[in-house]
């Protein structure tokens, strides 16, 4: 019985051995990632354009993360923690973008149906690019862009506007499908 089970030991270790063998070899620099979706690529951008993809980011006017939030924005977006936590999570600040993603489209989905796909002002109106407005100056200031006369609308403490971000963001067309 012991030179069975040594033999049957035996054979499983040559069968082992020439499986192994007679394997392809897998190069592990050849797998194959899946490609992010596009809400990844929005929020990418986003946060690249916002704070050039630095999860830390904290700047002059006290704006945080990679999507720079204010204190106020994330206090009205439910988080009330501390802006130590916030920065050492990247997965709460993508978890608060897509929360305040959502807050404005609800509340200029009015605006997103009216002009969507439409060129008004001179920019070609998107969901996404409506909402990255929005990221960068309030719904409020989205709106105010739609009924006023002005062709820039809200312009920030860094000289970016209202029109700016809607250009830019555009080229992403319709994101809640992704939400």
């Amino acid at each position: 019985m012991k030179y069975l089970k040594l033999s049957v030991l035996y054979i499983n270790a040559a069968l082992f051995f020439l499986l192994i063998s007679n394997a392809p070899t897998i190069k592990t620099h050849s797998i194959t990632k899946s490609q992010p979706t596009k809400l990844e690529v929005y929020m990418h951008d986003i946060a690249m354009r916002e704070s050039d993809g630095y999860q830390h980011a904290k700047n002059q006017f006290g704006m945080l993360g990679l999507y720079q939030f204010s204190k106020t924005t994330l206090h009205a977006l439910g988080y009330n923690r501390s802006a130590e936590e916030f920065l050492n999570n990247k997965h709460l600040q993508d978890t608060m973008m897509v929360k305040n993603l959502k807050v404005n489209y609800e509340i200029l989905k009015p605006y997103i149906k009216r002009y969507n796909n439409k060129t008004f002002k001179g920019v070609r109106i998107t969901t996404a690019g409506v909402l990255a407005a929005a990221h960068l100056g309030g719904a409020g200031s989205v709106i105010a862009w739609f009924n006023d006369d002005t062709s820039e609308g809200l312009i920030d403490a860094n000289g970016t506007s209202i029109k700016m971000y809607m250009v830019q963001f555009s080229k992403h067309g319709q994101i809640m499908g992704q939400l």
